[in-house]
């Protein structure tokens, strides 16, 4: 007998305490652990839409079940990470953002502070329109604005020095929380001038219409038939403008 490799003691392998139960087509299978079924649901499922076996409804039920489940396990790095993965890896929109704010009221329910919440909530915001859902989700989960934690409005707040004015007027949309009611709740702090202009316009609802391709070709498309110009000729009016305008369009 190898002295590498010596026998074991006990032959007999002890199998996991597993559970079983029936799934939503009847087959009798095993059951997934709470952060199993988060990891799947936050990186498998497209928020707003009924799948075969679930309603989307039903799945939001059980995605709060589990965070609270993960919670209560005291596993928040997961949670965290989790949002952060499914965002910026797996590039999914809203799933993130409902475990995010779900997060921080299962957080809230069990009197817990997360000390990384503030730089979860500004990560997982990567685009501007992003700024109004999560909040508008966190208004309808806690709500009252005074009830919502300071670590999602402080995160907030960070997010809006992650974007230029053409991203901002670009996501500018008229939904029932603006990015002009957001920026007067949460207060962010520009870097420099320049920064706090474009702020002071998303507060007086003023935003510029950058020049770009895309803006001008819409502007275009507006006009009579008789007035619209060639695409040839749009482009060489925006690539002869000036290295800003290029930019924006490169």
């Amino acid at each position: 007998m190898s002295k590498l490799n010596k026998k074991s003691k006990s032959t007999l392998i002890k199998k996991a305490d597993v559970k079983m139960d029936y799934s939503y087509n009847g087959n009798l299978q095993y059951v997934k652990s709470a952060d199993q079924q988060l990891y799947e649901l936050c990186v498998n499922s497209l928020y707003g839409k009924d799948t075969y076996y679930e309603s989307n409804d039903d799945r939001l039920a059980r995605m709060i079940n589990c965070v609270n489940s993960v919670v209560k396990d005291k596993k928040y790095d997961f949670c965290a990470n989790l949002a952060i993965y499914a965002r910026g890896t797996m590039n999914i929109r809203s799933m993130p953002i409902l475990l995010v704010v779900y997060f921080a009221k299962a957080l809230r329910d069990k009197g817990v502070e997360y000390a990384n919440m503030r730089a979860v909530v500004r990560d997982v915001i990567q685009r501007a329109d992003q700024i109004t859902d999560l909040y508008a989700v966190a208004l309808s989960v806690f709500k009252e604005k005074g009830k919502i934690p300071m670590a999602i409005k402080r995160g907030v707040a960070d997010s809006f020095c992650k974007f230029s004015e053409y991203q901002f007027q670009k996501y500018n949309r008229d939904g029932s929380v603006k990015l002009s009611d957001v920026l007067r709740i949460v207060h962010p702090k520009a870097f420099d001038a320049l920064q706090g202009g474009v702020f002071e316009r998303i507060r007086d609802d003023a935003l510029a219409t950058p020049y770009t391709w895309e803006t001008q070709l819409s502007a275009n498309g507006s006009l009579p038939k008789e007035k619209q110009k060639s695409k040839k000729q749009l482009w060489t009016e925006l690539a002869m403008s000036g290295i800003e305008a290029w930019v924006e369009v490169a």
